[in-house]
């Protein structure tokens, strides 16, 4: 009987320690498990609302240096989309309303978690933003970034630019060093670098452009400065004279063959591949 005890004493201990180590490496796997590897995945989105939201696979597979095939490594994910219409999405009478400027974000934004739904993306690093950016004939939807940052990176990008003049303005106004409270991840920075892929020597200010951004499903605002801390997009947005659209605005149902003049062509801009062939811009 003694012995009984002592042993069941021992055994119970280490039970539980085995049982702790299985839950851990089950839960780093549970956290790190996706698959990139087969190319594109199908999620069935097609029609007259499809926005053509994929990931950026060659941006997930290769940034900065990563092996394409670790199926365990953290990755860099961004998703997004390129639209071309006849006519100019910002224009007031035959342009894409406030209403359904929202309703596309949203509908990017589902078709985006469709996305990460089917690569397996765990759900702790999956992006839970969707920005559209309306100017001219184009929508660039895009969405948060996760990962290391791209904005803060590469230091002679565009938008990287103007993140600096967005801190020196912070120094000058609050005698402190900040960057961006998001590191410069969120959808509004990531569309703006794929503009600048395919409009290089256009300023995205001269564009008059609108943007709106979805969080967890609900039209959002632009992120707000940190009592001086650190900046947000809210200021970023500010830089570039982008016209943020209210939120308070209701969704309106849309078809891409009747806004702005109909659909031209949908592609997508990948981050570190070529420019996005739908663009007459030289690279």
């Amino acid at each position: 009987m003694k012995f009984q005890e002592i042993k069941r004493g021992i055994s119970i201990p280490r039970l539980s320690h085995f049982l702790l180590l299985f839950l851990f490496a089950f839960n780093s796997l549970v956290n790190t498990a996706y698959d990139i590897n087969d190319g594109e995945k199908d999620y069935a989105k097609e029609g007259d609302t499809a926005l053509g939201i994929k990931l950026d696979l060659n941006f997930a597979r290769t940034w900065p240096n990563v092996d394409p095939k670790d199926s365990t490594v953290i990755r860099n994910w961004v998703f997004s989309s390129h639209l071309k219409f006849k006519g100019l999405v910002n224009d007031e009478t035959n342009g894409i309303e406030d209403e359904q400027l929202w309703q596309i974000a949203l509908t990017g934004y589902n078709e985006m978690q469709a996305n990460q739904e089917a690569y397996g993306i765990p759900k702790r690093q999956r992006s839970k933003a969707m920005t559209v950016l309306a100017f001219d004939h184009e929508l660039i939807l895009a969405s948060s970034q996760k990962g290391e940052s791209f904005s803060y990176y590469y230091t002679d990008t565009p938008v990287a630019k103007a993140l600096e003049r967005c801190q020196v303005t912070r120094r000058r106004d609050f005698g402190k060093e900040s960057i961006h409270k998001n590191e410069g991840k969120c959808g509004e920075e990531m569309a703006a670098h794929l503009y600048y892929l395919v409009h290089p020597g256009k300023s995205l200010s001269s564009q008059k452009p609108r943007v709106a951004t979805i969080v967890g499903g609900k039209r959002t605002d632009p992120c707000t400065d940190n009592k001086g801390e650190k900046f947000g997009c809210s200021t970023f947005v500010q830089e570039y004279g982008i016209e943020v659209v209210d939120a308070n605005k209701e969704f309106k149902e849309f078809s891409l063959s009747e806004i702005a003049g109909g659909i031209e062509k949908r592609s997508q801009i990948q981050l570190c591949y070529s420019p996005d062939t739908s663009s007459n811009s030289k690279k």
